[in-house]
């Protein structure tokens, strides 16, 4: 007995002294080889003391559970003091669970819960088998980098329906059983084998990038979202507005709006006048060089994309200055924007899209008390039907 306690000291002496050695591994399987000393149920009549040992095949589950086949083959004296007291021979299968803890360290304590049978003799006499349950504590130590491990535990062992010794001089009937409570301390080495399972790499999932309306921008960064598909944006999802005029490019059936003019829902102010658009003196006769000039306005010009759309009606709109008669006026005013409106059908413009009125002198722009003003107000324009 006191080899056994000598031993088990040592082993938990050396468990402390190699904490920093690497730790068994997870997913490996190993044999343990133990020699074992008990202390028998005093029913038994035997000496205690070393025992034979045992075999244990496991494997490390997870950083928290050891399962593990146990097999033993125990034998002990009889006790001398005892008359008619006989040898005993046991072996035993079973299963463990172990419950380790600091499965990253040096010293692996553990919990150990295990069942099985036994097979038990008394000298030569006939054997017979039991069930058996241990409780019990132990700890892992791993050595050599892992190549190696130390063991110790100390069980408590519950051995059911265990039959007295026939004839011990003790009172009790030889078909007389009782349960058996042995406490069994193994002590020994083990070698891990096995390849560990490579861990699975966690898959790289690429971040969500959400664009609900399709034109690059995150949701999250979009500061315009429902962006018609194909509308150019800006870095934060919003459409360009080249003129400034508070109407998306995409929408504005009136592009290069000079800034400050009001425009309406489609960015077309009131009016857009054809500039440099000249008439013969008191006449609705396109001055000289006037037709490519009109050409450049509305190829080129603000009135492109108006004159372009087949959904807008348009007035060509014609004004004078306030020189002479009004009716006049009003008269020549019609007939020159009548000239104009001839002219954009020429050019392709749908007849029935466009039609002619002469304003006269009834809107001025500028002043008429100046020539610069009068210049102005002579004038054709293209509105909007709405």
């Amino acid at each position: 007995m006191r080899a056994i306690r000598a031993c088990s000291a040592a082993l938990l002496a050396v468990g402390f002294a190699v904490t920093s050695l690497q730790a068994e591994e997870v997913g490996k399987n190993y044999v343990d080889f133990l020699g074992s000393g008990v202390w028998a149920d005093s029913d038994r009549n035997l000496d205690d003391g070393l025992a034979g040992g045992g075999i244990r095949l496991g494997r490390a589950f997870s950083d928290r559970w050891n399962l593990e086949l146990a097999g033993s083959y125990l034998t002990l004296d009889r006790d001398k003091s005892v008359s008619r007291s006989q040898d005993w021979r046991q072996g035993a299968l079973g299963v463990n669970a172990l419950a380790v803890f600091n499965r990253g360290g040096g010293f692996q304590p553990y919990l150990l819960a295990g069942v099985g049978g036994t097979s038990s003799k008394y000298d030569t006499k006939q054997s017979r088998e039991n069930l058996y349950g241990d409780l019990g504590l132990g700890a892992i130590v791993p050595i050599f980098s892992n190549k190696g491990r130390l063991r110790a535990e100390v069980l408590y062992r519950v051995e059911d329906n265990v039959r007295y010794v026939p004839n011990q001089n003790t009172g009790r009937n030889p078909g007389d059983t009782y349960a058996a409570g042995d406490v069994i301390l193994n002590i020994g080495f083990g070698i891990p084998f096995g390849a560990v399972a490579a861990p699975v790499a966690a898959a790289v999932v690429a971040p969500l990038f959400l664009d609900g309306d399709g034109d690059g921008v995150e949701d999250s960064k979009d500061k315009c979202p429902g962006t018609p598909k194909g509308a150019p944006v800006d870095a934060v999802g919003c459409e360009f507005d080249s003129d400034g005029d508070g109407v998306v490019d995409s929408r504005d059936q009136c592009p290069g709006t000079p800034a400050g003019v009001k425009v309406d829902s489609i960015g077309c102010p009131p009016e857009i006048v054809l500039e440099k658009v000249y008439f013969k003196f008191d006449s609705a006769e396109l001055a000289p060089n006037a037709e490519s000039v009109l050409d450049e306005n509305i190829t080129k010009g603000q009135s492109v994309k108006l004159l372009q759309n087949p959904d807008i009606r348009i007035e060509v709109a014609g004004h004078t200055d306030s020189v002479g008669n009004d009716a006049y006026n009003l008269a020549l005013s019609e007939r020159r924007a009548n000239t104009v409106r001839d002219y954009l059908i020429k050019k392709g413009v749908p007849a029935d899209r466009l039609t002619a009125k002469g304003y006269g002198e009834t809107e001025p722009v500028a002043d008429n008390s100046t020539e610069e003003g009068r210049s102005l107000n002579r004038r054709v324009g293209l509105r909007i039907i709405k």
